[in-house]
């Protein structure tokens, strides 16, 4: 029995599941530095009016992904210090 043929689209191309990424500490500290730079750029460009963009727009989206992904890794790092002594040997 042949297995019936499957068309390729922008749904099914590759695996789009959540994956989970573990960083050191310095991994950390400098992914929450890449993102606060990234988030710079887009004032320094002048993309002040971001917020009058629509909601579809790539810009926006793209902005809307970087700033929940820094409000997430923010969070995480702040979580790294709620409650010392650790033992990091």
């Amino acid at each position: 029995m042949q297995t019936p043929m499957i068309e390729i689209n922008e749904h099914n191309y590759c695996d789009q599941k959540p994956v989970t990424i573990e960083f050191s500490f310095e991994e950390h500290s400098l992914f929450n530095d890449v993102l606060n730079h990234f988030l710079d750029i887009y004032d320094f460009v002048g993309y002040g009016e971001i917020y009058d963009l629509s909601d579809d727009s790539e810009i926006k989206k793209k902005y809307n992904m970087v700033m929940n992904m820094k409000e997430r890794s923010h969070q995480l790092w702040a979580h790294r210090f709620d409650n010392p002594p650790y033992n990091n040997d």
